[in-house]
């Protein structure tokens, strides 16, 4: 009987879908104030909490998750600039996945979504340009 190797990139395909499963389900059920570090109100921090998030879905690929998060992010009261633990939240949203495979640079339907959203929410607006700005600095140093 011959034992037929599993590459290790079948392994990470194998995890990514795993991990899309479980966190689908989480997305449900994991309340956003579990985003927030302990002690932290919801209501004073729901943006870092949904970008938060965010970040941590790209990490697993689910865009159409992400999507519902940026329509969340519309709803939000706070209009004040981002401060530098949101920004670097939402750099984390393009560090690479430990699948080595997709990123949410690659997302035309994430970015057609933000576009979108941008004309409409002010918010999203300034999302899209601390974005804009983090995109040319990773290719930059491509």
């Amino acid at each position: 009987m011959s034992k037929k190797r599993i590459s290790a990139n079948d392994i990470l395909k194998y995890a990514l879908k795993e991990d899309k499963v479980n966190f689908r389900r989480l997305y449900l059920e994991l309340p956003l104030v579990k985003y927030l570090a302990p002690r932290m109100n919801l209501e004073e921090n729901n943006r870092q909490a949904i970008l938060q998030h965010m970040a941590i879905i790209a990490s697993k690929l689910l865009y159409q998750e992400m999507i519902k998060d940026l329509y969340q992010l519309t709803l939000v009261d706070n209009q004040t600039p981002f401060s530098e633990k949101e920004k670097t939240i939402i750099r984390d949203m393009f560090r690479p996945p430990y699948y080595k495979m997709g990123s949410l640079l690659n997302s035309s339907l994430f970015f057609d979504e933000l576009r979108k959203l941008s004309d409409s929410s002010l918010l999203i607006h300034s999302l899209n340009l601390v974005i804009k700005r983090i995109g040319n600095n990773l290719l930059r140093v491509k």
